[in-house]
């Protein structure tokens, strides 16, 4: 090539020829490039300065045109001086290039700008981290400051996405960080997760294979399965097997089911040995719902890179603990943060006590009771509800079976008050127009009430709707003709029941935690005062001011045990050497609060007895349903089914014969059970959490229903 005197390079649609391109060619004479696709611009510079430098060689011959027709070699020096890269000034290694009419500065790595001589970091936005130049390739990117190091790999660990990220930092009053940059760091941080999660995960295969190693290699020596041959031992050797785990507490009997049982599983047992040992689903299934929780079922994480990232850092903490993320910060020289080292320890070490805490044995006979328990509910509510969820249900012919069985009614346990700040005493009592009878409940005639502390009191006087009694009138005075009230032969003002109870509640405002006291108020006065409350559809205002009852009759027999009689004129005798007027209620409470004083009796005893004010409400109710659904019970009694403690708690709790009839052709006795045992309202068993006794009532009865 060194010796080529001519080339002809005419119509080779040649655009640009490089500096330096004929270099090689010293003896080239002739050169023809017309016809070309070349532009009179800083892109023809250096072909024209080396054509002009072999104009000065003899017999030199050159036809070189640009794309307008104008030739190469007529070019002025001074229009093309702009495209001189002796005049363009490019710093940082940056390299001249001509585009179009001028030349610009190419940079390399890191810098940029138009004399190369920015940096990339300068306007590349890092939110809380720092821009660095990547080495490798020269492009920035973004690293994490100590102080904002968790902010990386947060979308990851908990946060999720980059708007629950930028929702948090927002909330926190702090600047958001922008979607593009958070999806870099996520990357960065997300292959520095996978780096570590990879590692722990072949440590943890590693030490499963060993152990894995060591169990088989006591199976093979036969060191499990020694047999205790020490007589010397304090365990008895006789048979301790205990049937409390199995269904009604005994085993099978039935010879011809165990000869069924046996022929099913005969082939199971036959190869035995060929089955392989399962462990347990419960790692997959926590696994599982780690996993979920970094990548929920309801995001789409299935085609991007973020799933691979999210579930490496679930196994990272499952296999390391929460410090999985300051020893991968350290692993690649970040700092493990002051504040994530502490946080993650402490919840490691709560893990650990928890793990601890779940082997033994009374957590594990916990979850064996709360398993249990959600058996019987779920039972409980397939066996009360009937078909209601079965599908196509509304397109069956036949007639279905959807009969719902009452909720359970609470008995009422009249449970202490825990403890109240600044109670509030008012003693009450009431006159009535007659007493309980057959659990009928009498009306109000008057209600006096009095506070324990400030001697402030109350007294209203009330129409009653039912008749008074013979009796009571002539115990106590009042006289109700239908229009006019006589207390002794004087006329009194009245209100109606809602005007009075209205206007006790106003006065009992007043005081902050107010509780009743009443002389044998469990047994009358409150029963009395809750249903009228009740009737009145204001017991919901009544549970808010009244805080509790306190019986003064069980609190002088309970720290008062010598004394003779507990009725209040006898109280009254003894303690304070007083006769009174007994059946008028301003007359009781006045005297009841003279007793109380002399008899001593402090806050601290009268709390001791307090209970809650809706206890006497749900009293009533068991009592209703009680009376309603025992007469179907009698059969059963009387058959020896059942006895009548039995009976009434079944019937208070709202089920009568027929529910039970019905419950047991839906799911049998284990319906029976699992309803009888469920949990009402209030956390207790509807009738009776005595397995053994429910067990032995309803096979009696599964027996009795099964005969009609």
């Amino acid at each position: 090539m060194t010796n080529n005197y001519s080339r002809n390079l005419n119509r080779n649609n040649i655009s640009h020829i490089e500096e330096h391109a004929f270099g090689k060619l010293p003896s080239l004479l002739d050169l023809y490039m017309t016809y070309n696709p070349f532009n009179c611009d800083c892109s023809v510079f250096s072909l024209w300065s080396w054509l002009t430098e072999r104009l000065s060689i003899p017999f030199m011959g050159i036809g070189a045109d640009c794309s307008n027709g104008t030739s190469i070699i007529s070019l002025q020096s001074d229009a093309l001086e702009i495209c001189n890269p002796d005049n363009c000034k490019c710093f940082n290694g940056g390299e001249c290039m001509a585009i179009g009419s001028a030349l610009v500065c190419d940079c390399i790595g890191q810098w940029t700008g138009e004399f190369c001589q920015e940096s990339q970091c300068t306007s590349y936005d890092c939110g809380y981290g720092d821009c660095y130049i990547e080495p490798e390739n020269g492009t920035a990117q973004c690293l994490c400051g100590d102080r904002y190091v968790n902010y990386c790999p947060a979308m990851i660990d908990a946060l999720g996405g980059p708007q629950r990220v930028n929702n948090v930092l927002s909330t926190l009053n702090l600047p958001p960080i922008s979607h593009k940059n958070l999806k870099v760091m996520e990357r960065r941080a997300g292959e520095m997760i996978e780096g570590f999660a990879n590692l722990s995960m072949d440590q943890r295969c590693r030490e499963a294979f060993e152990a894995e190693k060591s169990n088989a290699a006591e199976d093979e020596n036969g060191t499990e399965n020694m047999l205790d041959t020490n007589t010397d031992s304090h365990t008895d050797m006789t048979d301790t097997n205990s049937n409390n785990s199995l269904p009604y507490k005994a085993p099978l009997s039935d010879p011809v089911l165990r000869e069924k049982l046996q022929n099913l599983f005969e082939p199971v047992i036959s190869k035995a040995a060929s089955y392989a040992d399962l462990g347990s689903s419960q790692a997959c299934e926590h696994a599982n719902r780690a996993a979920s929780l970094r990548a929920p079922k309801h995001l789409h994480y299935g085609e991007s890179e973020s799933l691979d990232f999210r579930v490496k850092a679930s196994a990272a903490c499952i296999n390391e603990g929460r410090n999985y993320l300051s020893e991968t910060f350290k692993r690649h020289g970040l700092s493990p943060g002051s504040f994530t080292v502490p946080y993650n320890s402490k919840k490691d070490h709560e893990r650990e006590k928890r793990q601890k805490k779940s082997k033994l044995p009374e957590q594990k006979l916990r979850r064996l009771k709360l398993k249990e328990e959600r058996i019987t509910s779920k039972g409980a509510c397939e066996a009360t509800e009937g078909a209601s969820y079965e599908s196509e249900i509304s397109f069956s012919e036949q007639a279905e079976d959807i009969e719902r069985i009452p909720d359970a009614i609470p008995k009422p346990l009249f449970t202490a008050v825990s403890s109240l700040d600044n109670p509030t005493f008012v003693i009450i009592d009431l006159e009535t127009t007659d007493l309980i009878r057959r659990n009928i409940i009498p009306h109000i005639v008057q209600i006096a009430a009095k506070e324990h502390r400030t001697q402030t009191s109350f007294n209203r006087y009330i129409p009653p709707q039912l008749p008074m009694s013979n009796e009571a009138e002539k115990v106590t005075g009042f006289v109700w003709d239908g229009r006019k009230l006589f207390y002794k032969g004087v006329e009194l003002d009245f209100v109606n029941i809602k005007v009075a109870i209205s206007d006790f509640f106003m006065w009992l405002n007043q005081f902050s935690n107010a509780v009743l006291v009443a002389h044998n108020g469990k047994n009358f006065d409150f029963r009395v005062l809750s249903t009228a409350v009740y009737n009145c559809n204001m017991y919901d205002n009544f549970t808010q001011i009244v805080m509790g009852f306190i019986d003064s009759l069980a609190l002088f027999r309970s720290n008062f045990p010598k004394i003779e009689k507990y009725n209040q004129p006898f109280l009254a005798q003894h303690f304070c050497k007083e006769e009174y007027n007994a059946h008028n209620a301003v007359d009781d409470v006045n005297m009841l609060d003279k007793i109380l004083i002399a008899a001593n009796v402090s806050k601290e005893l009268l709390l001791k007895l307090c209970y809650n004010s809706n206890s006497h409400l749900l009293q009533e109710n068991f009592i209703k349903a009680k009376a309603k659904n025992l007469p179907s019970f009698h059969p059963l009694i009387a058959s020896g089914v059942m006895k009548m403690t039995t009976a009434e708690n079944i019937a208070g709790s709202g089920l009568n014969c027929a529910h039970l009839k019905l419950i047991y052709t839906r799911k049998g006795e284990d319906g029976l059970i699992d309803v009888l045992m469920s949990k009402n309202a209030f956390g207790k068993p509807r009738v009776s959490n005595d397995k053994k006794l429910m067990c032995s009532v309803v096979q009696k009865m599964g027996n009795m229903f099964s005969e009609l």
